[in-house]
């Protein structure tokens, strides 16, 4: 006879761990969030925890968003591009390929960098 298991969410049966399951809740959370507000977050690209990618912004592939980085409403960033800790693209704001912003900076609405 099988043991039967009850779980608080379908991670918790499916993860081997305890970490696993909650980076998983976490980015089904994130992924929900996304549909929400009608942004798009490419292949490979990577945010960190805490991070707000607002309505209408665009996070290609391979771009990095580091821990509680702020992507205002309706800012791109290009492939290869990476937002540092607690950074703040303000709406409309652009990152070219390979773009750096720094932690802690805050870029004001409609700023363009790189190509």
């Amino acid at each position: 006879m099988v043991e039967r298991q009850r779980f608080d969410s379908v991670w918790d049966a499916l993860e081997d761990s305890a970490e696993q399951a909650e980076n998983m809740k976490l980015c089904a959370e994130l992924m929900t969030q996304i549909r929400v507000y009608g942004a798009v977050v490419g292949t490979e690209a990577r945010l960190g925890h805490g991070v707000i990618v607002n309505s209408g912004a665009t996070v290609d592939h391979h771009a990095v968003v580091d821990d509680f980085g702020h992507i205002g409403a309706g800012s791109a960033l290009a492939g290869g591009a990476r937002v540092g800790a607690r950074a703040w693209l303000r709406a409309g704001c652009v990152l070219g390929y390979g773009s750096d912003v720094e932690a802690d900076q805050m870029l004001p609405p409609g700023t363009v960098l790189g190509e």
